[in-house]
C-alpha cells in the first residue's frame, strides 16, 4: 500500500482559528526595539568572547623566576632559561643511559642514524642535579652544567659513585628548546682557597651568660629539652623541631662578634656562631655550626633570630697607590 502525505494538510472547519479585527493599532516601534535587543545580545556574546582570549593569553604567558643568573645577581633568568636546567638535565640522563639495545630515550633529542657510536651498556648514574645555568649573552644558547652520581669501579673493584659533571649547550630560540652537540664531561667547580672573612673574632667563655643562653635554647630547640620561649626575645618567632631528632646537645666552642663580660645592657646587640656535637635518636653524632643574633633585654640575653647566613666582615679596601711602578724612585 503506498502512503501520501500531503504538503498542505486540511484542517476542518471546527478547528480553524477565527480570527477577529479589533482594530487594535501594533506599536510603530517594534523594529526599532527588536534592533536593540540584537545589539545589547551581540555586545554580551562580544565580552564573553573577549574575556575568554583575555584569560587565554594570561595563561599562556610565562612567569617571571627570580632566580639570580649565575656570574650576574642582578639579572634574574626568565622562566624559559630556567626551564631549560630541567630540559638539560633530562637530555644528560638519556645520554648516559643510552646503549646499542635501547636508545629511544636520546631519539627525543638528537637524531640517531645508527648505534655505533654508543656503549653496549648503559651508564648508571644516580642524583641528577642542575648545578649551574649560564646564559650566552646576545645569544639564544645557554651553556647548563648537570651534576650526578655516577658508578665507577673503585681500586678494589668494588662500585664507587664519585660527583661528576657536565656540561651542556642548549639552544632556546624559536619559541623552543634543543640541544647543541652532545654532553662534555668537565671537572668540578674550582673550590674557594679562602674562606668568607666572618665578624666572630671573639671567644665567648662558657660561663659567659651569653653562652648559657645559647646553650639551653640549642637544647630546646634540637633536642626539645626545655621551654625554647624562655630564651626568646619577643619578636621571635622561632619554633622548635618537631619532633626532635636529638637527643643531646654539646656546645664546642662559641665566638661573638664583639666581647661579651658581665651583664649587658638593654638593646645591645650581638653575634653569635656556636660549633656544636648532636646526638641523634640512634647514637649518631653530628657537627654543626649556627648563627645567632641575641639582643639583651632585662639585663639577660635573649635569642633574637637564627640566622641564615653567618655575618660577613667588611671588605677592608685597599689604600690607593700613588706610585708608577714603570718609573724608577
Amino acid at each position: 500500500m503506498k502512503l501520501s502525505f500531503r504538503k498542505d494538510p486540511v484542517v476542518p472547519a471546527e478547528f480553524e482559528p477565527v480570527i477577529e479585527h479589533t482594530g487594535v493599532r501594533t506599536s510603530s516601534y517594534t523594529a526599532g526595539s527588536q534592533a536593540t535587543a540584537n545589539l545589547i545580545v551581540g555586545a554580551f556574546y562580544l565580552a564573553v568572547v573577549l574575556c575568554v582570549i583575555l584569560s587565554v593569553l594570561a595563561f599562556l604567558k610565562p612567569p617571571t623566576v627570580a632566580v639570580a643568573a649565575e656570574g650576574n645577581g642582578s639579572q634574574p633568568l626568565s622562566a624559559a632559561t630556567e626551564s631549560t636546567g630541567a630540559f638539560a638535565m633530562g637530555f644528560v640522563g638519556a645520554w648516559m643511559a643510552a646503549s646499542t639495545e635501547d636508545f629511544t630515550s636520546l631519539q627525543n633529542y638528537v637524531v640517531m642514524n645508527s648505534s655505533a657510536d654508543l656503549s653496549s651498556a648503559p651508564t648508571i648514574y644516580k642524583d641528577l642535579a642542575v648545578a649551574s645555568i649560564t646564559p650566552v649573552e646576545g645569544s639564544d644558547l645557554v651553556s647548563v652544567v648537570i651534576a650526578g652520581n655516577v658508578q665507577e669501579e673503585g681500586e678494589k673493584k668494588q662500585a664507587v659513585w664519585p660527583r661528576r659533571y657536565f656540561l651542556v649547550t642548549i639552544n632556546t630560540g624559536q619559541d623552543s628548546m634543543g640541544v647543541v652537540g652532545l654532553p662534555a664531561p668537565i671537572a668540578a667547580p674550582a673550590k674557594s682557597e679562602q674562606g668568607a672573612a666572618l665578624v666572630y673574632t671573639e671567644a665567648v667563655v662558657p660561663t659567659d651568660a651569653a653562652a648559657q643562653a645559647v646553650t639551653s635554647f640549642l637544647a630546646a630547640y634540637v633536642a626539645g629539652q626545655g621551654d625554647m620561649n624562655r630564651y626568646l626575645s619577643p619578636s621571635s618567632s622561632l619554633a622548635p623541631i618537631v619532633p626532635a631528632p636529638f637527643t643531646a646537645v654539646k656546645v664546642q666552642s662559641l665566638q661573638a662578634n664583639v666581647a661579651s663580660r658581665g651583664t649587658p645592657s638593654d638593646a645591645a646587640e650581638l653575634k653569635v656562631l656556636a660549633k656544636v656535637q648532636l646526638t641523634s635518636t640512634t647514637g649518631q653524632k653530628l657537627t654543626s655550626t649556627y648563627s645567632l643574633t641575641l639582643i639583651a633585654r632585662a639585663e639577660r640575653w635573649e635569642i633574637s633570630s637564627l640566622d641564615l647566613t653567618p655575618a660577613e666582615a667588611e671588605a677592608k679596601k685597599s689604600p690607593v697607590s700613588t706610585v708608577d711602578p714603570t718609573k724608577g724612585n
